[in-house]
């Protein structure tokens, strides 16, 4: 904390909803080891609660449940006091992504919280259209409604995970039999990364601190290429497979989403 900022700068009671997630445990920490938080509670679901020992052994205080089974008077309840809710619910459907985001804000609103963080970690959602990722687009819907709420909000861009974007499964396919890299794409175009330490202390600050607010924030710990990635996890022996180039990747998707978009056709001619 600056000299500039004092604690008065900052909240200091904080609802974190998927807290024992990947993502959520960082972030947890993060608030809990923050000078200015003086309440952090974290919505635990039954048969999660021995992953959320580390955090009350912390300090943090349990409310049991999710935001799926819980009604919206019970959430509201929950978040009475409250100041912040941080969303790091996961989930790929609209039930989890949507419903249930939409639920804890509606509940959010109704307790007089100030202000709320949705579950934005990842790429900028705001720079693609809609029907380029459902996924992103169940991010995108929420916020639309977020931004009528009249809370205060902050929405965290991260780019990618430091864990994923290191894995042989995220972009990249590695065999160890030969010690090769393989990529559909290019090796050397640079994504932004973060790590989940990083991710939670971002996230933290962002949930605490009052002047930032109806913002879309975009942090990264660095900018790495595929290449740079797979010699730093495999070493700078790595033998590097371009399976396609970026041209041959893009017509093979659009080859397949006109293949998709015929069969769909058949299908409303067929059934309606």
């Amino acid at each position: 904390m600056s000299a500039t900022t004092t604690v008065s700068s900052y909240y200091s009671s904080v609802f974190v909803a998927g807290a024992t997630g990947v993502t959520g445990m960082h972030v947890a920490k993060a608030l809990l080891n923050h000078q200015s938080a003086k309440q952090v509670s974290i919505l635990v679901r039954e048969g999660s609660e021995e992953k959320a020992t580390e955090l009350v052994n912390s300090g943090a205080k349990v409310v049991k449940g999710d935001v799926l089974n819980m009604s919206e008077e019970e959430l509201t309840k929950a978040l009475e006091s409250v100041e912040v809710v941080v969303s790091v619910i996961q989930g790929h459907d609209d039930k989890t992504m949507f419903d249930g985001q939409l639920k804890l804000l509606n509940a959010a609103k109704k307790a007089g919280v100030k202000k709320f963080l949705p579950s934005s970690f990842g790429f900028n959602y705001n720079l693609v259209n809609y029907g380029d990722s459902l996924f992103m687009d169940t991010k995108k819907k929420f916020v639309v409604e977020l931004e009528k709420s009249g809370l205060e909000y902050v929405q965290l861009h991260v780019g990618a995970f430091a864990h994923y974007a290191s894995s042989p499964s995220f972009v990249m396919k590695y065999d160890k039999d030969s010690n090769t890299v393989s990529l559909s794409g290019d090796f050397d175009v640079k994504f932004g990364i973060t790590t989940s330490q990083d991710i939670g202390k971002f996230a933290a600050e962002a949930a605490l601190r009052r002047d930032i607010t109806k913002h879309n924030v975009t942090v990264r710990d660095d900018y790495l290429s595929v290449r740079e990635i797979a010699q730093l996890v495999y070493g700078s022996d790595v033998k590097l497979n371009l399976v396609q180039t970026t041209e041959e990747l893009k017509k093979s998707i659009n080859e397949r989403s006109t293949a998709l978009d015929k069969y769909s056709t058949r299908l409303d001619e067929n059934c309606f």
